[in-house]
């Protein structure tokens, strides 16, 4: 919790800015101790001024985040009700005093009143009542004390009470703030999230149908090319039968040539025959 940030350096055990200085040399922040193997002294000028420099920071920081999540008002509570419990106690251990004193002081009396019961003439009678008549004295004296003292303990007992109460709702107030703070975070965190899942979602789907447009283009290329290569294809071989027929047209001889254009004229003599 944040109570053990640095806080009971600055407020209860209510230092100076020296010995502040000094803990956080030595490494008292958040409860651990620094050691020169883990941590190197800084050897130069500049290295010490970065170190004051980032010490200030992190002071700042710790401030302000216990300013804004009530700690330093329950720290503060805290350490009031930690000082009126210590006079407390030491109003209890002055009115145990004061109690034994007069226990002393009646129990002196019994023994004189039981010295009393001697004859009134002798000397001894009067010096056993001057010592009556002062530890009568000394008892109402302390009497007054004990029972200033027990009003001071009902005081400080009330006072005690009522900073508890005011603690326990500071710290209410901190866990109901904390609270708050979490709740505000869950949210937020969800609404990021589900903003960032539409944004997936959305990103998906563009790169699908982007995806898929590309696909049927290929496709659509593809088709085209087969058709032309298709037509390539009818047309060579156009071409390659009328390089043929060509071909053959002029291996044919001059014999078959007039044997083929002239065989009108002898045919009807062949078939008589």
């Amino acid at each position: 919790m944040i109570r053990t940030i640095v806080g009971e350096a600055f407020t209860r055990q209510k230092l100076s800015g020296g010995k502040v200085h000094e803990i956080l040399q030595h490494g008292n922040i958040f409860g651990m101790r620094r050691s020169t193997s883990s941590y190197p002294i800084a050897s130069t000028h500049s290295e010490i001024e970065n170190q004051h420099k980032n010490e200030k920071l992190l002071r700042r920081l710790v401030t302000y985040v216990e300013k804004s999540t009530y700690m330093e008002e329950v720290r503060i509570a805290q350490n009031r009700v930690m000082s009126i419990k210590g006079q407390l106690l030491a109003a209890g251990d002055e009115k145990r005093s004061l109690m034994r004193k007069l226990e002393d002081i009646r129990n002196e009396l019994n023994h004189i009143y039981k010295d009393m019961k001697i004859n009134r003439t002798k000397e001894a009678y009067l010096e056993l009542a001057r010592q009556e008549i002062e530890l009568c004295e000394s008892e109402k004296h302390y009497s007054d004390l004990y029972k200033m003292a027990d009003k001071k303990e009902q005081l400080l007992f009330t006072e005690f009470s009522a900073a508890i109460n005011a603690s326990y709702e500071k710290e209410k107030l901190h866990t109901n703030f904390i609270k708050i703070i979490s709740i505000v975070g869950t949210v937020a965190s969800s609404f990021i999230a589900l903003i960032f899942s539409i944004f997936m979602h959305t990103y998906h789907q563009k790169m699908f149908f982007s995806q898929r447009t590309l696909d049927e283009n290929v496709v659509n290329t593809v088709k085209a090319l087969e058709e032309k290569v298709t037509e390539l294809l009818t047309e060579w071989d156009q071409q390659k039968t009328l390089l043929e027929n060509s071909n053959k047209a002029e291996k044919e001889s001059w014999r078959s040539y007039l044997y083929r254009h002239t065989r009108w004229m002898y045919s009807w003599a062949i078939k008589s025959s």
